[in-house]
């Protein structure tokens, strides 16, 4: 179900923000079942503006649905986040290559959200260092300028989000600071040169 036309917010549209951050928030376990009927009962709505929302929810990958059980949260393990991470880099190389060959220079969003990762530390909160680079990545492929490499790029951006939330307690690999002090890279920044930028940013990538 796509969202509504740019400028127009629809019922559905808020309650499927409202419900992502719910989501996000860990107010529904792994596994946990979310009812139609009880959702529309809660917010006064109908059971047809509920399974809009549910159905985005489920093609973002934040929702699972069966016939006969309606709608769940997943439970995603370790093989997921793995799986997870190797489709996100392939949607990101994806799309630094396509900004590559276009050529065209970054626009000013993209080059902040490097400027706010360069100057991350490893002393920060750990949910605000990774909000902070779910930030830049999804810059990185606006570049591309393709919706659907944007599109994909939201639904495993999600899947991780979901997966550190189950995850909260998992242990994380140590800080290591994106090499965006690199002579190469600022240099290339400076020149406004989009291709030498993309291939640089690939190779950072290829190291996360």
């Amino acid at each position: 179900m796509p969202p509504s036309p740019a400028g127009r917010t629809s019922t559905v549209d808020v309650l499927t923000a409202d419900l992502t951050n719910r989501i996000f928030a860990h107010e529904f376990k792994g596994g946990e079942r979310l009812k139609e009927s009880a959702v529309a009962a809660a917010r006064g709505l109908s059971r047809h503006t509920v399974r809009q929302a549910l159905l985005r929810l489920e093609a973002e990958r934040l929702l699972t649905s069966r016939n006969d059980a309606g709608w769940s949260l997943p439970i995603l393990g370790v093989h997921d986040l793995h799986d997870v991470k190797l489709a996100r880099f392939a949607v990101e190389s994806t799309a630094l290559n396509t900004a590559a060959r276009l050529n065209r220079p970054f626009h000013r969003e993209t080059l902040d959200a490097l400027q706010k990762v360069a100057q991350s530390r490893g002393d920060e909160d750990p949910t605000e260092l990774r909000e902070r680079e779910f930030g830049l990545r999804a810059r990185l492929v606006q570049e591309s300028a393709s919706g659907r490499l944007m599109r994909m790029h939201q639904t495993v951006s999600n899947e991780l989000r979901l997966w550190h939330v189950q995850h909260p307690y998992a242990s994380a690999p140590p800080f290591r600071s994106w090499q965006f002090h690199h002579l190469d890279l600022a240099g290339a920044v400076s020149a406004g040169q989009t291709e030498s930028v993309a291939r640089l940013l690939l190779k950072e990538l290829e190291g996360k």
